[in-house]
């Protein structure tokens, strides 16, 4: 349970970092969770290690077919929103602009 919380943790600090170092932009946000993503399942693979239990489940068949969903789930909600958008069920959002120091 640490573990799972340790990884989330993780992931949510790759994601912070990624977007506040990238011009603001539509694809900032689809970086950063990507690579939230990859932080989080990377941070489980190496506990895997660690306690030398479930490394079979990082099989590549298996790797493969959750990515495979991920990604039609992803470009079903993608496809959703936009046909939101154009429909007028939704609106746009606008990113607020960054405040910049001195």
């Amino acid at each position: 349970m640490a573990g799972l919380g340790g990884a989330a943790l993780l992931s949510t600090l790759a994601a912070r970092w990624v977007k506040d170092r990238l011009p603001q932009s539509r694809v900032a946000p689809a970086i950063a969770a990507f690579l939230a993503l990859a932080v989080y399942e990377g941070s489980l693979f190496a506990i895997s290690l660690a306690v030398a239990s479930g490394v079979s489940d990082y099989a590549p068949s298996i790797v493969w077919r959750i990515f495979a969903i991920n990604t039609a789930a992803f470009a079903a909600l993608f496809l959703g929103h936009r046909l939101g958008l154009f429909a007028g069920l939704a609106k746009e959002s606008r990113l607020p602009a960054r405040e910049r120091s001195a």
